[in-house]
């Protein structure tokens, strides 16, 4: 059914920015070592894989650096244990970080190039919205941004999708219908859907 698992872990006391520095620092290698051989052992599927989810959501500009720490340690240690032969890697952020309307919170920070080399593909959480922008508007200004950070063919994901009835006088099904018929149409730039 072109189905695969996506496993989001997040970081360490409860995906607080000091767990994410914690791990930057190397004091969670050994776990992530462990997380490698059950990687290894069960291989025989590609499987995706995210380092905490939503992190801007949690923390600041100034402490993003420190959850970027902590996926480029990650995905290092993982690629030492020689563990991402079937793992896809993905950070998954909230689509409004790449709005103008997001508070402040530079995508830049969050995605510097140590991050953007070391994924496989970007996600994004996209929940329907006041306005009614489908996946095309919203996974749009992403796929603008990474074309000016020097990643035109990076692939997307879509780490989280929800609609209400009670949202923007169109019905969640109509929304969530237009959405999935644009991913249908750009299956070459759309990489996964949970």
């Amino acid at each position: 059914k072109n189905r695969r698992t996506w496993i989001s872990i997040e970081g360490p006391r409860g995906g607080a920015p000091s767990g994410w520095l914690a791990v930057g620092q190397g004091e969670y290698d050994q776990q992530i070592r462990q997380l490698a051989r059950v990687l290894k052992r069960h291989d025989n599927q590609p499987i995706f894989l995210s380092f905490d989810h939503e992190m801007s959501n949690k923390a600041s500009n100034s402490q993003a650096s420190w959850w970027v720490r902590g996926f480029k340690r990650f995905h290092d240690v993982l690629k030492g244990a020689h563990a991402l032969k079937r793992v896809a890697l993905a950070p998954i952020h909230a689509s409004w970080l790449f709005s103008k309307f997001n508070g402040g919170k530079s995508p830049a920070k969050w995605l510097p190039p140590g991050v953007l080399r070391r994924s496989s593909f970007v996600a994004v959480d996209v929940y329907q919205n006041w306005k009614g922008e489908s996946f095309g508007n919203r996974i749009h200004r992403l796929d603008r941004w990474l074309d000016r950070h020097g990643h035109p063919h990076m692939k997307i994901g879509v780490g989280e999708a929800g609609a209400t009835n009670g949202m923007g006088g169109q019905t969640a099904s109509s929304w969530l219908n237009q959405s999935l018929r644009w991913a249908a149409k750009n299956r070459r730039k759309m990489v996964a859907i949970s």
